[in-house]
């Protein structure tokens, strides 16, 4: 298989994504259903305890971009005389402004789930599973997509394992064996939802 032949993982545009990626939500749904709310609030709260080491984090990655702005800013410091520190505080925000966004909105929703006692999230997915068009359109949005992610960690082992099986081989897709093993648990997974 040539090296441009590869499927470019988690694109909205791969067929097998969109395949795979509702039955990911639907067994991490049912897994919040059986998972205790306590559970999910305490999980939460963890998140918001530590969101603050990620930022050296992001500061790293933006490493080279905040050097840029203060090489800058130390070059033209006498033309922004008076407005200088106004000037490195929109550079500095500017630069992280995307992770300054996101990272605000986990802690909003990881905020959500504490308040709530993981009510918010069984709400959710509650929806998901009914069919709920707001919910279900809300669950697979960016924001969501995070928090989905972290709290596949609390859901039961049985629904975690079944929701890390589905996404290890949409990863590994691109060798034909994975890809075709992955066709054939997402269909039996969608017929046993059509039977029950």
């Amino acid at each position: 298989m040539s090296v441009f032949s590869k499927r470019i993982v988690l694109s909205a545009d791969d067929p097998l994504w969109r395949k795979a990626h509702p039955v990911l939500l639907d067994i991490f749904c049912r897994g919040v259903q059986e998972t205790r709310p306590a559970r999910l609030a305490l999980h939460a709260l963890l998140n918001i305890a530590l969101s603050p080491f990620v930022w050296p984090v992001i500061i790293a990655r933006k490493a080279i971009h905040i050097a840029i702005l203060l090489a800058v800013w130390w070059a033209l410091r006498d033309a922004f005389a008076p407005f200088e520190s106004v000037v490195l505080i929109l550079g500095i925000t500017a630069i992280l402004y995307k992770d300054i966004y996101d990272e605000l909105g986990d802690v909003l929703l990881h905020l959500l789930v504490l308040i709530t006692r993981g009510q918010f999230l069984r709400w959710m997915c509650s929806g998901y599973l009914s069919g709920t068009g707001f919910r279900q359109q809300w669950l697979a949005a960016h924001p969501m997509e995070r928090i989905v992610a972290e709290m596949v960690r609390v859901i039961s082992s049985r629904y975690r394992d079944k929701y890390n099986q589905v996404m290890d081989l949409y990863l590994a897709s691109n060798a034909p064996y994975h890809e075709g093993r992955l066709e054939q648990l997402l269909d039996e997974y969608s017929q046993s939802i059509e039977e029950v």
